[in-house]
């Protein structure tokens, strides 16, 4: 509206329609109300700055003249002013008027508004005053560096708040743009064009939506009402409120038509302004693209170390996915990026990342992006549990015990597991685009307890990437992962698979690093274990059990091994709450009670068998031996390394039973590549018998090798004669 301007002769003047003009506007200078009926003299203004500038107007060069009727108010105005006032501006001069920012015309700072060449300027706003007295002030829940800034509604806003100060009111008609494109620098407020950062719809709200092609799982991730939808809030909303709280703020609804509807609420010093914004189908991106974080758990006081895969599944790939994390609204560092899978032929690709603890993962690429919110459990460090780990030549398998329970195996259920993707697992949808058997392949098995297909011991076995660089720092779940699904699942032919771990040749640089890394996964489990059980990681007590037959040099390197592991990990230099036992004495402890009298306790494993002669229930043994003679010498080739090794061709049991085994595995299926990687890429006549020793725990499957064994009158000799062997070695000790 026009209300006035720029006059020759009074200086300024008002409209002629002033009255219908200024209608429905509530315009103030203090307690004066401009534009009504009752006039208020320049000396009974509340505001001291405009009286000044008033006077300093009158100072300029030629003004006494050029407005003789004003001068002369002014000289009768001046009278009336208190004494501090009257001094103030007798000290003024004329080049005063330069304190004072020049007023534009149309908000073109380029051109000055003056009157016969008098320059006009604007009043110099108190920020200050505008963040204490604004209705739009931001209400964040974080702390706010700098200046709070105004939330300005882009649509219409009928409510009758404090624009800027308390004397100017806001204007339901006016014009605010849907983004502010200045926030960091020049932020000018719309309409009255004070210097003050203001935020408005498009500053929270992406123009872009991403859909994922599976609905994401509510109860981990917070959705906001969406079911497949990242959520589409602006980095900026995270700086001003907490990631926990995210659904108190934003909701998003489907639309009939397949478009979604958000309604994003931001607090602010007068109530609350909402932004709506709906995104039609046009607007909504399908990405191919699933997450998943490892551990799935806050740890307060724990500086806990997370990993992030990522897969990627979409055709075009010319704009890469990136991942950033931030904790209270800041970014943290993260890794760089590791790639496991590389993703030929439009395949899927596998991407890692490790960062420290965060709130809210943003990703997407250069074009769009969302944000993912996870919902995870706090541990309560306030217990102390107890793990015994058996890392064995065949087998792995790792126990634990807190408080009254008794002990059992490590297992894991979806309720609290260890990782987490995106994905809702309930609803058994489609895994083309998001396949968590990846993840189960380059982790660990989701979930594993007496209830699924997959529980503990577990084969040992580890991956690791086909172009890792042993001289080179590298880490569990990035470089490598403990592959306890082998002979469970194929596994993946684009990572190495090595299998005789424990007995590796330890002054071999590749190897020794192998078993670190297998160590390290194996106590990153019960790393996680513990906080999931609200252990406390300083009280945690590992046992891990080590065969005597080893010699002094590959015990010694064992040993530190497992300290620095356990280090490493639990970050932590008491050694107390880490021992070590003989295999041969671990099974006695677990049975004495049924024999307390004189026994020969016998462990074979798959490398080594340990023996140990108990009397009288004692916790001591009487003496212990260990010699390698044990399983793989039934079932393998005789020799672990060199020529005869890897020979599965002449193995006599791998004779006897391939083809049984191959006309009873349905063709085509994971056991068949399973079996044929077996004998037909590292023929390992060992790994074929353990192969065949599993399945008589699947249901699915009717075939069990121990019996077999049983009624074979040639291949149970062998087994009839390694026992033999080894109670007569043990008889004459």
């Amino acid at each position: 509206q026009v209300l006035g301007g720029p006059s020759p002769a009074p200086v300024c003047f008002a409209a002629p329609d002033l009255t219908t003009a200024s209608s429905g506007l509530t315009l103030a200078c203090g307690h004066d109300i401009l534009f009504d009926n009752e006039y208020a003299p320049l000396s009974e203004r509340d505001d001291k700055t405009f009286i000044e500038y008033i006077f300093t107007l009158s100072k300029q060069p030629g003004f006494a003249d050029l407005f003789p009727d004003v001068y002369s108010y002014l000289t009768e105005v001046f009278k009336s002013l208190d004494a501090d006032l009257r001094a103030k501006i007798a000290g003024m001069s004329s080049s005063n008027i330069s304190d004072y920012p020049p007023c534009p015309v149309l908000d073109n700072e380029m051109n000055a508004c003056e009157i016969l060449g008098i320059p006009l300027g604007v009043k110099t706003s108190d920020p200050y005053e505008i963040e204490r007295e604004s209705d739009f002030a931001i209400k964040a829940e974080l702390p706010v560096t700098g200046l709070k800034p105004l939330v300005l509604p882009h649509d219409r806003f009928a409510q009758h708040w404090a624009y800027t100060t308390k004397s100017v009111a806001w204007d339901p008609n006016n014009a605010v743009p849907y983004k502010n494109e200045k926030v960091t620098s020049g932020s000018r407020l719309p309409v009255q064009g004070d210097h003050y950062p203001w935020l408005s719809a498009g500053n929270f709200l992406e123009e872009r939506l991403i859909e994922l092609p599976y609905t994401i799982d509510s109860r981990k991730f917070a959705t906001c009402g969406a079911k497949k939808h990242l959520l589409p809030l602006t980095p900026l909303f995270f700086q001003y409120f907490r990631a926990e709280n995210v659904s108190k703020y934003l909701s998003l609804a489907e639309l009939a038509g397949g478009g979604i509807e958000a309604k994003l609420t931001i607090p602010v010093n007068g109530g609350s302004v909402t932004f709506k914004k709906t995104w039609h189908k046009e607007d909504i991106v399908q990405t191919g693209m699933h997450l998943a974080i490892l551990p799935f758990m806050h740890a307060a006081g724990i500086d806990l170390e997370y990993t992030l895969a990522l897969q990627d599944k979409r055709f075009d790939r010319d704009h890469e996915l990136f991942i950033e994390c931030s904790q209270s609204g800041k970014k943290i560092s993260i890794s760089n990026p590791v790639v496991r899978k590389q993703g030929e032929g439009n395949t899927i690709r596998s991407t890692y990342y490790k960062t420290g603890a965060f709130d809210a993962i943003r990703t997407g690429s250069d074009q769009l992006s969302g944000f993912i919110v996870p919902v995870m459990p706090e541990s309560k460090a306030n217990q102390q549990v107890s793990f015994a780990v058996d890392f064995g030549t065949t087998n792995t398998h790792i126990e634990y015990k807190y408080g009254v329970n008794a002990e059992k195996a490590i297992d894991v259920t979806p309720d609290l597991p260890m990782w987490q993707s995106l994905i809702d697992r309930t609803r058994e949808e489609t895994r083309d685009l998001a396949d968590d058997n990846n993840f189960e392949r380059e982790i660990f098995p989701y979930q594993f307890n007496p209830g699924t297909n997959y529980r503990f011991p577990f084969r040992t076995a580890l991956t690791y990437n086909q172009n890792i660089n042993f001289n080179a720092p590298f880490d569990v779940f990035t470089h490598t992962n403990n592959f306890f699904l082998f002979e469970k699942l194929f596994n993946p032919v684009y990572l190495q698979l090595h299998t005789k771990l424990k007995w590796s040749n330890y002054s071999k640089r590749e190897d020794k690093v192998l078993v670190e890394s297998y160590i390290e996964g194996l106590m990153y489990m019960v790393y996680y274990k513990t906080l999931l059980l609200n252990g406390d990681p300083q009280k945690t007590k590992i046992t891990w059990f080590y065969p005597v037959s080893m010699d002094a040099f590959e015990q010694g390197i064992f040993f530190d091994v497992w300290q620095k592991a356990y280090k490493k990990i639990f970050r932590t230099k008491d050694k107390e709450n880490i021992m070590a036992v003989p295999e041969s004495i671990a099974p006695y402890l677990h049975y004495r009670t049924a024999w307390p009298g004189l026994s020969l306790s016998l462990d074979i494993g798959g490398g080594s068998s340990d023996i140990a002669v108990f009397k009288n229930a004692s916790n001591s043994p009487e003496f212990i031996s260990s010699f390698k003679f044990a399983g793989n010498a039934i079932f393998g080739d005789g020799f672990p390394y060199g020529a005869f090794a890897n020979s599965s061709d002449n193995n006599g049991f791998v004779k006897a039973y391939r083809k049984r085994i191959e006309s009873t595995i349905q063709k085509g299926s994971q056991r068949e590549q399973i079996l044929l990687d077996i004998l037909e890429n590292r023929k390992d006549s060992a790994d074929f018998s353990s192969f065949l020793f599993s399945l008589e725990n699947e249901e699915d499957i009717t075939f069990n090798y121990t019996d077999f064994l049983k009624q074979d009158r040639k291949l149970k000799l062998p087994i009839l004669v390694f026992y033999g062997a080894v109670i007569y070695y043990s008889a004459n000790l």
